[in-house]
């Protein structure tokens, strides 16, 4: 039976890109680059890192795709059947 993606698959998928982009990419930009450019202020790494973050979240499609079926699978390890239809 192939993947059906639905909407809540795919909010759950998109957050936990999120978290794990978070974890994997933004921190240790933001380590580095308050590192070797020390004078700038925080709203100019923030704006560097969000810029980073937001850019490998448009090219990484593969990335959110596989965010997204990790998540079904997470969720029917914990008994989730999908949305139930009303009527």
């Amino acid at each position: 039976m192939p993947h059906k993606c639905n909407f809540i698959f795919t909010l759950k998928g998109f957050i936990l890109g999120i978290v794990l982009l978070g974890i994997f990419v933004a921190t240790p930009i933001t380590i580095i680059i308050t590192h070797f450019f020390s004078e700038l202020d925080s709203d100019s790494v923030g704006g560097v890192v969000a810029g980073v973050v937001g850019g490998a979240s448009v090219i990484c499609k593969k990335y959110w795709d596989w965010a997204d079926r990790v998540m079904a699978k997470l969720l029917g390890l914990f008994g989730y059947k999908g949305d139930k239809q009303a009527g």
